[in-house]
């Protein structure tokens, strides 16, 4: 069909005639002139919809709003006319589709008083089946609304304007949503005002979508708002030192919101988030003092940057930080000098006097004897022999090994893809799937469910996922996921009262990825404080096993010895008392500690099972049985034999509370090198 021509406008008096009852004729004349015009239908936006209606239609053309009757239609189903709203003119027309039971292509016809005009044939307006929902994360918000929502389902791209509702006994909609793709949308949890919502009160959610409305059966859950408290010094000042991490203080901070949604910013730089737990959230400041203005780029009064936290709807003052001048800088990294060389110092006459002790009590057997070359070596500062470098492996051996339990050079790994445009196209789309986070929780929890994946199965999913992210420089993202995945299976495992089983079993993806965590970012730790240790006793093991002696001392009290010492420094070192106690290992002590605190746990021995079955029993365990996970040595099938009982006697002992505090005992009075020359010296 051809588009027909506009006919020209027609003007003119209007002449009425009214005939009485006794047939007598009167004639009146309108004034003013009268226009005829001829309406034309040039196009109309949007051009899909769902079947079930509610799109609303902006139709475009020439004097569209002629007539008093105006109806349209999209084939056999109308669509009403609305001239309510101010963009209808001369040129544009609103109208709202209705339901229809086809999903195809129709054309548009509108009758202006009875007149038909018809849209262009080949502007069709599709009919798409109705947008369906399967899921969406997170599942809590805050009462105060304002969290990103990620909606996977269908149909999206049909919808107008799609809006999401919390039914808490009142609705509460939420912004327009916005929609990415055909089965992705984002929406942004509404605020809801009342007084009787308390923590972890549960809600129904749905979502307006044009005349559909979808009420999913998922659970979704209203937190507490989190309180972010001020700086507590005079005037809300905090002093800061270069180089070191902002620690703003407050509670609830992670009951709905992660790290990733929590924006700090001081004056207008931000403050990169690093952690976030329930009453603490650290970030690492700009290197240089950002200009002494507000959130507005307003000059402060005090002239220093004002810190904000933006978290949801949410918008805390925390207070003023002042910078260290560049005088204070130098007179500070003085100081610092000053110290780190007296306490080098210290280290260095400590070992000596170590080494004097040793040479004295003539300990003339092999594993004395490295010991005593590793202490010259350590506070010469040279290496006199090569030979005694400890064999530990580069960080990229030694990440391969821990988390793949030695089958690095397993063909899976080794297998190279052929130069596909299509093949590698494909992973890199897969890839973009794996950095989204609702994209990837689902896909974990999905095949946690299949119970025809084996445990093999799931642990090579694990330890590839860490892998890719690892590699990535995505350990900041992974640290959310387990922490997400670790806080469900602790929900889990609450409901079902089996708190204290919750990691004894390693037939999880989630159980994995904690074990492949510990392992990267403890690689510091392995390499400087036990990595020592597990070499010498490897090496006393391998002395036993041959029966190289003539030595004073017996080779087995030599693998007791180094026995011993291993154990006491795989316990200590993960002791929260300690000191020194290191910073991976304290930040997922502390995420478990909250998950004992947020699921109303009573059994206080649950948050050390917890600590114990995901440090000791599979991290430190696994390199007493494995010590070539993390050294170049190569270990014969004897001696993998005695390592083998030397892990599963530390096994039983980290899981038997009796045998570990007898276990504590017993170092004390063990004749170690960490403490041995003091203990033989008062015999």
């Amino acid at each position: 069909m051809h588009h027909r021509a506009s006919l020209p406008d027609e003007s003119g008096a209007i002449e009425v005639q009214v005939q009485a009852n006794d047939g007598a004729i009167q004639t009146a004349t309108y004034r003013k002139q009268f226009i005829y015009r001829d309406p034309d239908v040039l196009d109309f936006t949007p051009k899909i919809g769902p079947k079930s209606g509610g799109t609303m239609v902006t139709i475009i053309g020439q004097y569209v709003n002629a007539g008093r009757n105006i109806k349209a239609y999209f084939g056999a189903s109308s669509c009403h006319i609305d001239r309510t709203e101010s963009v209808v003119n001369e040129t544009h027309l609103l109208c709202i589709t209705t339901m229809t039971n086809a999903t195809n292509s129709a054309k548009l016809s509108i009758y202006f008083d009875g007149a038909e005009r018809l849209a262009p044939d080949y502007k069709t307006f599709v009919f798409t089946n109705d947008p369906e929902v399967s899921s969406f994360y997170p599942m809590t918000s805050m009462i105060s609304g304002g969290r990103a929502i990620n909606v996977t389902g269908q149909y999206f791209t049909s919808i107008q304007r799609p809006k999401m509702f919390v039914n808490a006994g009142k609705l509460f909609v939420s912004e327009p949503c916005m929609v990415h793709s055909f089965d992705k949308m984002k929406c942004i949890s509404p605020p809801v005002v009342l007084s009787r919502v308390k923590m972890d009160t549960q809600v129904l959610v749905g979502f307006i979508m044009d005349a559909v409305v979808l009420q999913p059966d998922l659970d979704f859950e209203i937190k507490d708002d989190p309180v972010y408290y001020p700086f507590a010094d005079d005037g809300n000042i905090k002093e800061y030192s270069r180089g070191r991490q902002l620690v703003i203080e407050g509670e609830n901070l992670n009951l709905a919101s992660m790290a990733s949604e929590v924006f700090v910013t001081i004056g207008e730089e931000e403050c990169r988030v690093v952690s976030l737990s329930d009453v603490q959230l650290n970030c690492v400041p700009p290197e240089d003092a950002p200009r002494g203005v507000n959130k507005t780029g307003i000059s402060s009064e005090n002239g220093l940057s004002e810190v904000r936290v933006k978290v949801g709807n949410l918008d805390f003052f925390i207070g003023y930080l002042k910078y260290p001048t560049a005088e204070q800088s130098k007179i500070s990294g003085a100081i610092l000098g000053l110290v780190a060389a007296l306490a080098l110092l210290l280290i260095i006459t400590i070992l000596i006097i170590v080494i004097c002790y040793l040479r004295n009590r003539k300990l003339d057997n092999q594993i004395a004897e490295e010991v005593e070359n590793w202490l010259e070596i350590i506070a010469m500062g040279t290496r006199t022999r090569p030979d005694m470098v400890l064999p530990f492996l580069d960080f990229c051996n030694y990440t391969a090994n821990m988390i793949t339990d030695g089958q690095a050079d397993n063909p899976l790994f080794k297998r190279r893809l052929q130069s596909d445009t299509d093949c590698t196209k494909s992973l890199e789309q897969f890839y973009s799937l794996l950095v989204d986070e609702s994209f990837c929780l689902v896909f974990i929890r999905t095949l946690e469910d299949q119970t025809k994946m084996t445990t093999n199965h799931k642990a090579t999913v694990g330890y590839l996922l860490t892998i890719i992210l690892q590699r990535e420089r995505h350990m900041f993202y992974l640290t959310e996921l387990l922490k997400v995945l670790l806080a469900e299976t602790a929900v889990k495992a609450n409901k079902t009262k089996r708190t204290r089983s919750m990691l004894k079993r390693n037939d999880s993806i989630m159980e994995k990825i904690l074990t492949s965590w510990f392992a990267i970012t403890l690689y510091t730790l392995t390499k400087m404080c036990i990595g020592e240790s597990v070499f010498m006793m490897y090496k006393a093991v391998c002395v036993q096993h041959n029966k190289e002696t003539g030595n004073v001392m017996k080779p087995t009290d030599t693998v007791q010895r180094s026995v011993a010492t291993v154990f006491k420094e795989c316990l200590i070192v993960a002791r929260q008392q300690n000191p020194v106690f290191p910073a991976p290992i304290k930040y997922m002590f502390d995420f478990m500690d909250s998950l004992v605190v947020k699921n109303d746990i009573v059994d206080r021995d649950v948050a050390k099972i917890w600590k114990c079955d995901s440090l000791h029993l599979r991290f430190f365990a696994k390199i007493l049985k494995r010590p070539q996970s993390m050294l170049d040595i190569n270990i014969s099938r004897a001696v993998g034999r005695e390592l083998d009982k030397i892990s599963q006697a530390f096994v039983e002992i980290c899981s038997d509370t009796k045998k570990h505090q007898q276990l504590t005992r017993t170092l004390k009075t063990l004749n170690t090198f960490a403490d041995g020359c003091e203990h033989t010296s008062k015999k």
